[in-house]
């Protein structure tokens, strides 16, 4: 009985630990609205855990189209549309992907490139998006100050088409807080 209740102790121990660990990790909300030309809606948000190796994004969105998304940090912290050139330009506020040391370089997250390069994001039959991505080349302190902005199409991570061809900007939020 004693060593059941010594390895009991432990496991709570254990489990009370790794929990204290998990709420010293700094984490960031983002809360997410679509860019449609005429009618703006919450989606829901993404957490964002920062870890050694990298950052952890995990969304809990609703209501985009089903199937794989570009998923980027932009420039600027702005999710304002324009119209130039008889266009609606949604979420152009934005600015550019993130590319603070000017490579030009759209390789994915995987590889050396622009840091705004994040794994695209999967959309299942519900129209939900639930599973978490993880980014290894960029730290939570450099998203402050910063948008992710979520793209119609599926992300090649190739210059061709322009920035892989993941197309029009359907989702934006505010990076902020403390990193």
């Amino acid at each position: 009985m004693t060593d059941i209740m010594t390895i009991f102790k432990h496991l709570i121990f254990l489990i009370m630990s790794s929990t204290a660990l998990c709420w010293g990790t700094p984490a960031l909300r983002v809360e997410m609205t679509s860019l449609q030309k005429n009618h703006t809606h919450h989606l829901g948000y993404i957490q964002i855990k920062s870890y050694h190796e990298g950052i952890l994004l995990t969304p809990h969105l609703k209501g985009l189209s089903t199937g794989m998304h570009g998923f980027h940090v932009h420039q600027n912290p702005s999710c304002a549309s324009y119209h130039a050139n008889q266009r609606f330009q949604p979420g152009y506020g934005a600015g550019n992907h993130f590319d603070p040391q000017n490579t030009a370089l759209h390789h994915g997250p995987y590889r050396s490139g622009h840091l705004g390069d994040l794994p695209n994001l999967y959309v299942n039959t519900q129209h939900q998006a639930q599973l978490p991505i993880f980014a290894p080349n960029i730290n939570i302190k450099a998203l402050i100050g910063r948008s992710l902005i979520i793209h119609e199409n599926e992300d090649n991570y190739e210059n061709e088409p322009k920035l892989g061809g993941s197309g029009t900007r359907i989702a934006c939020g505010i990076i902020e807080g403390k990193g």
